[in-house]
Formats: C-alpha cells, sequence, structure tokens
C-alpha cells in the first residue's frame, strides 16, 4: 500500500465515512536483518522511518498516515494488528459471522 490510514474500509466505500482503529501494532517477526521494509510515518511535523529491526514490535496510531517501504533484501516478516474500541462492519470480513 502507498501512503494511507487504517480505517474501517465498508464505511469508507459506501459513506465515506472515516472510523480509524484506536491502537495500530506492528510485531517484526523475522530474526535476520532486512534491506529496506521501513515503516514511514507522516504527520505535520514531517515524515519518520522506522526500521524492521527483527523481534521488535511498533505501537502506532493507526490515523496517522503511514506507508510499508518495499523490502529488497532479505525476508521481512511482521504481525499486523489493529484494536477497535469499537467493532468495525462485518462487511470488511466477508461471509464469515466470526470475528
Amino acid at each position: 500500500l502507498g501512503w494511507h490510514v487504517d480505517k474501517d474500509e465498508h464505511l469508507w466505500k459506501t459513506q465515506h465515512k472515516i472510523v480509524n482503529p484506536t491502537l495500530g501494532s506492528i510485531y517484526y517477526a523475522h530474526s535476520e536483518p532486512v534491506d529496506g521494509g521501513f515503516l514511514e510515518t507522516k504527520n505535520e511535523k514531517g515524515t519518520q522511518l522506522i526500521e524492521p529491526v527483527p523481534n521488535r514490535l511498533v505501537i502506532h496510531h493507526p490515523a496517522q498516515t503511514h506507508m510499508v517501504h518495499k523490502c529488497t533484501g532479505g525476508v521481512r516478516r511482521s504481525f499486523l494488528t489493529n484494536l477497535w474500541a469499537k467493532r468495525p462492519s462485518a462487511e470488511n470480513f466477508g461471509s464469515s459471522p466470526l470475528y
């Protein structure tokens, strides 16, 4: 993905309403260093690059504009989660009633 904010995609597509998760996290699960693959965040003060260091946990505000750069060497493994104060639209999850 290019620059984006995490949001309830169904509400955005159907109502152009932005509802963001409360908290976002990225856990870098690879064991060897990688080339590239930086998380970049942007706000009114500028941008910040966050290196995907093995075994690092990054907590971020998902409403802040961000993107991930291409990994150019090695294998970048990550586990991404968003925590929601209010459950997002069920339509984001396809036909599965469980989420």
